[in-house]
């Protein structure tokens, strides 16, 4: 009789606790692969059959897009969110025809950039900082200063911040238009909002 003590004698063809666990084990294994194939023959219910079949690929061309016109009064605005829902329209992610490698968007025209809302301390503490690339050439200047001299550019450099940079970046910042006051020269426009 062979003792607990030495597991290396064991023969597990001998042994009838080993060969029962082997036997018990290879019917479980032949339990799992028919209900593996049974379910690979099943059909998909409909639920399943709609999730398997995806929507074509809709390609179109800039050439093809018609470009409307949008209008913000930036005097109702906070910058950063009126920034974000331009950039939005520029880049046509409010169109079902969003490709980000083409300019699909929108024209925009801003009226009343002077009264661009700067929340907070932002009028006295945001500085807008610029280098001319020579030593010493280090520039900032303070939102309310940007604003009493161009207040274009505080909504121009908002969105661009939110645009891709590059070529493509550089063609859709050009259908922005800023300006200081009420009175704008698209006036033979029609604008959606």
């Amino acid at each position: 009789m062979v003792s607990e003590a030495e597991p290396s004698k064991i023969n597990p063809s001998t042994s009838s606790g080993l060969s029962r666990v082997k036997s018990r084990d290879k019917v479980q294994r032949s339990k799992i692969r028919k209900k593996l194939q049974k379910k690979k023959l099943q059909k998909p219910q409909n639920s399943q059959r709609f999730l398997i079949k995806t929507m074509p690929k809709i390609i179109i061309k800039p050439e093809k897009v018609e470009k409307k016109w949008h209008l913000f009064d930036a005097s109702k605005y906070v910058l950063g969110r009126m920034a974000a829902q331009i950039a939005k329209i520029l880049l046509a992610k409010n169109k079902a025809i969003y490709s980000p490698q083409w300019d699909l968007g929108d024209n925009v025209v801003v009226i009343n950039a002077k009264g661009v809302i700067l929340t907070g301390k932002k009028e006295s503490q945001k500085k807008y900082i610029r280098h001319s690339t020579y030593p010493g050439g280090f520039k900032e200047t303070k939102a309310s200063d940007l604003r009493a001299k161009n207040p274009g550019k505080i909504i121009h450099d908002a969105v661009w911040g939110m645009l891709p940079k590059g070529r493509l970046g550089h063609k859709i910042i050009n259908n922005l238009h800023v300006f200081a006051g009420k009175e704008h020269t698209f006036t033979n426009v029609t604008f959606v909002n």
